[in-house]
């Protein structure tokens, strides 16, 4: 992971910010290595959480004058900094998954040995690429599911 990626990271860390990355980021840890772009944030809606995020990307250094941590939480839009490939995407939601739902199933992961992330579960991640369905989005879930069935049932 991008030395970029982890510094904000342990910023919302030290906000104690409930965090799930989700989208390639997350595919790699469920499945298998794959490009990405970006890294993908799925952020707790609620304003006390909304808050420490807030914090969490003035201290990193992103752009946030003109942003509220109301803004991060508006369903109808997410925060965006940077291009690819060191692009951050901030969301509030995302479809068929409650972060409230998700936030319990977590699994958290250690990168690179010395740091403490949390990322959406595989279950979860299906849901949500089945529920987006494009062609991309449906073998990502695909290739979670192969590579959960391989576990469990290696040959």
């Amino acid at each position: 992971m991008d030395l970029l990626f982890k510094d904000l990271l342990r910023e919302l860390n030290a906000e104690q910010a409930e965090y799930l990355i989700i989208g390639g980021y997350a595919l790699i840890i469920h499945s298998q290595p794959r490009y990405t772009g970006d890294i993908d944030i799925w952020i707790g809606d609620d304003a006390t959480n909304a808050e420490r995020v807030y914090r969490a990307l003035a201290r990193f250094g992103a752009p946030v004058s003109g942003l509220t941590s109301d803004d991060l939480i508006d369903p109808k839009s997410h925060f965006q900094v940077g291009i690819s490939p060191y692009r951050i995407d901030i969301l509030s939601n995302i479809d068929a998954v409650a972060f409230k739902d998700a936030w319990p199933k977590r699994l958290p992961w250690k990168v690179d040995g010395e740091l403490d992330t949390f990322y959406i579960s595989a279950d979860d991640f299906v849901a949500n690429k089945k529920a987006v369905g494009r062609y991309k989005d449906l073998a990502d879930a695909e290739a979670v599911m192969d590579a959960r069935a391989a576990r469990e049932n290696p040959k």
